[in-house]
């Protein structure tokens, strides 16, 4: 090559290899060694595809082909894609760019090359912000729907006995006179129940807040759970008639009885709305040999689809609506989740045999819990 040209290029910028319309490096600039690790002695005359990793050799050889069919100054790809061989046997990101050359009758490719491993860097940190970016998107949307949803639950879930209270007490109001004692009974009964619907609801929704800032704890105490399932059942006006109590006559577990209490209305509550009337809904506690017990409420109802037995844990998470009951505000089985968790236990639902769905919850013995705790080591799963 004479040295016009080779003065020429001196002054291009990057790093200049000189390739022949067969393929072969007809000059390499000194500067590219430190980029390849090979001399200008090693280049020369051999294949340009030598410098191309070896999966991609055969394709660059046909790239070549067409562009010496229509050559024209361009880059070469885009710099994450361009990668050089080195002797080393590592790649080497790098920024091409093509220009056709032709010298004494001879068609030359002339490629400046450019080391882009600091641009490839920043690419790579940009494409990874642009990724958390677009996760954190679409996390805040999310959590939109799940608020949006949210609020039209609850607000059906308030307006619903709230309405009842409203015309029961107009009723009342407009003809106390006319009505004898058994249907100012009736009425009054109606009332209190459609109170206690608004206490539990206004008092799921502390707790989530609660359990949220972490400002609750299980106190516990011996409590019998036979006897306090009992109670709970016989304050359950909706579907009361339905719930049946299976196991031991008494059971002492240590336990904090307002957060058991909890539980069991939200697990029966669940179970009643999910289920047809009349159909039977079973509570069992089945102590085990160590002071802990398994807490099972079992229902007939349409059961839950496999992809949502984790997710129906979560707060603000609604299974498939019953035929007969409103949707719910799927708060009530995250607070038994939580609940559970703070007696060092678990929730979770399995298929019932013959249909529906078997909620359980594991109470652990507490001093049992409290080695754990002190182990720092988990329950481990039943």
């Amino acid at each position: 090559m004479d040295i016009a040209l080779e003065s020429l290029l001196d002054v291009l910028p990057g790093s200049i290899l000189v390739v022949d319309d067969d393929g072969r490096i007809a000059f390499a600039e000194r500067s590219l060694q430190q980029l390849s690790g090979y001399t200008p002695e090693d280049l020369v005359g051999r294949h340009v595809e030598m410098l191309v990793p070896p999966d991609h050799r055969q394709a660059h050889a046909d790239h070549r082909r067409e562009y010496l069919e229509a050559p024209r100054s361009r880059p070469m790809g885009a710099p994450l894609d361009i990668l050089l061989h080195h002797r080393a046997g590592h790649d080497v990101p790098v920024e091409v760019s093509l220009s056709p050359v032709e010298a004494d009758g001879h068609r030359f490719i002339v490629a400046a090359i450019r080391g882009a491993v600091e641009r490839r860097e920043a690419l790579l940190a940009s494409r990874r912000a642009l990724d958390r970016e677009r996760a954190a998107s679409a996390k805040l949307r999310e959590a939109a729907e799940t608020k949006n949803a949210f609020i039209r639950a609850v607000s059906h879930e308030l307006r619903t006995p709230l309405t009842v209270v409203e015309g029961l007490a107009s009723t009342l109001e407009r003809r106390l006179d006319e009505l004898d004692d058994e249907q100012v009974r009736r009425f009054a009964g109606r009332l209190a129940h459609n109170a206690r619907r608004l206490d539990t609801l206004l008092s799921d929704l502390l707790d989530v807040d609660r359990l949220t800032r972490g400002v609750i704890e299980a106190i516990r105490r011996p409590v019998d759970v036979v006897l306090l399932t009992l109670e709970v059942v016989q304050r359950s006006a909706a579907g009361a008639a339905q719930i049946a109590v299976e196991g031991p006559e008494t059971l002492e577990l240590e336990v904090d009885p307002a957060q058991v209490e909890r539980i069991l209305e939200n697990l029966l509550a669940n179970a009643v709305k999910h289920t047809p009337p009349e159909t039977p809904v079973v509570v069992r506690w089945e102590p085990d040999a160590h002071g802990g017990a398994l807490l099972c409420v079992d229902d007939e109802g349409p059961g839950i689809p496999d992809e949502q037995r984790q997710t129906i844990f979560e707060p603000f998470t609604q299974g498939a609506p019953g035929t007969h009951h409103a949707p719910g505000t799927g708060v009530g089985l995250s607070l038994v989740a939580q609940f559970a968790q703070l007696h060092g236990g678990r929730a979770w639902v399995e298929h019932r045999d013959g249909g529906g769905a078997s909620f359980r919850v594991l109470f652990p013995p507490a001093d049992l819990i409290d080695i754990e705790r002190d182990a720092e080591i988990s329950v481990p799963d039943p």
